[in-house]
């Protein structure tokens, strides 16, 4: 495998350009995205075969003075599939090779790297990585693909009965659909998220409004749009959704008990898909499912699409067995208690 060079990409501008580059590109890896959501120092880092960008990553950071070590963090990268070249796997081996050199072998870090990879990807049937290896998870997340490399007509026709009735239900119904960036779009969804909460009363693990914050800093071509629909002047139902490389992202999701009886979000993912398809987006990413713990959420997606798939898992490297060990242990703990 090659060891390619790094460069440390300190201007947020030329990251963003370098970003557009990748058919791969996603919310998660704009700019400051780590240090908005979680608040780590973060670096953003090019990878160059001779004089050839061949891959990016956000890569955070925590130090843990009492051992002297460090944990390196990877989410949803690197990015590697630049747009019109042929996809070579090896060059995706070769960037994790030069990660693991870097901060296992030079830096004493313990690596860990949670890549934007399921298991429908031909590409990593038979990935396997030297010096890495896969990271036992208590649940294996999943998630619901739909293809929007079709016909909207197509698309359309591939739902469940049960989802195009509702929809085609909704379409009748007097609802307002708006989408945009503007702050007040956003503010109405707050409103809505949080009565969800409030009513199904479960624990939110990322807020929404520090992605709010960070979602306003963006230029216009990165931000994530905000959909509303409104029955009689009142909103009662919102998503959010990405589309920056080639799938679109669905961020967040709320409706009241007012938009659920008017069937308001299938609506919303109909525009949606539709947004989607007009950025140049070729699939549409769901969002996390989860059949035992939110049924009702699971079959909902399923009327969309029956591409479920399981994420191909999290890697890490360590030149310390003792020191994987104690980040294991901590987070057993922390996850207990």
């Amino acid at each position: 495998m090659d060891l390619y060079l790094i460069e440390e990409i300190e201007e947020k501008e030329k990251w963003h350009n370098l970003l557009l580059q990748f058919e791969d590109a996603n919310f998660y890896q704009l700019w400051n995205y780590g240090k908005f959501v979680h608040q780590d120092d973060v670096s953003h880092l090019a990878f160059y075969n001779k004089d050839e960008l061949v891959g990016l990553t956000q890569i955070r950071f925590k130090l843990t003075p009492l051992f002297k070590k460090g944990i390196a963090y990877i989410f949803a990268g690197p990015l590697w599939r630049k747009k019109n070249v042929v996809y070579d796997i090896n060059r995706l081996k070769s960037i994790y090779f030069t990660l693991r050199f870097a901060y296992c072998i030079n830096n004493k870090f313990y690596l860990r790297i949670n890549p934007n990879i399921f298991e429908d990807d031909e590409y990593y049937k038979d990935l396997s990585l030297d010096g890495f290896s896969k990271r036992k998870v208590l649940y294996n997340h999943r998630t619901i693909f739909l293809n929007l490399d079709r016909d909207l007509d197509e698309i359309r026709m591939s739902f469940k009965q049960r989802f195009r009735k509702t929809l085609n239900r909704a379409e009748r119904k007097d609802i307002e659909v708006i989408f945009g960036t503007e702050p007040q779009l956003f503010n109405d969804f707050i409103t809505l998220y949080n009565q969800l909460t409030e009513r199904k009363r479960f624990k939110v693990n990322v807020n929404p409004l520090s992605l709010i914050e960070f979602n306003n800093q963006l230029d216009l071509p990165l931000k994530a749009v905000v959909f509303i629909a409104k029955v009689s002047g009142q909103p009662v139902s919102a998503l959010i959704g990405s589309a920056i490389g080639t799938t679109g992202i669905a961020l967040f999701s709320a409706s009241n008990e007012d938009g659920m009886k008017v069937g308001a979000s299938n609506l919303l993912h109909w525009e949606r898909i539709k947004w989607f398809k007009q950025k140049g987006c070729k699939r549409y990413d769901l969002g996390g499912v989860d059949p035992n713990s939110n049924k009702s959420v699971y079959e909902f997606k399923r009327g969309i699409s029956q591409n479920e798939y399981a994420h191909i898992g999290v890697f890490e490297a360590s030149d310390s067995f003792l020191f994987k060990q104690i980040v294991h242990l901590a987070e057993f703990m922390k996850n207990k208690f």
